[in-house]
């Protein structure tokens, strides 16, 4: 049992790196995450603003 010093370590075989969207193409919820910050900060949408 792991001590609340020394939590337990997870072990991974792999791990899988997806960086130009083959697996998972994630453009939208990074299109979205990047609308919704512009909001919290006040910006536009619209480039030509």
């Amino acid at each position: 049992m792991p001590s609340a010093t020394h939590p337990a370590t997870p072990h991974f075989a792999a791990i899988l790196f997806d960086l130009d969207g083959t697996l998972v193409d994630h453009e939208s919820a990074c299109l979205e995450g990047a609308r919704r910050w512009a909001r919290e900060l006040g910006v536009s949408e619209d480039p030509d603003r």
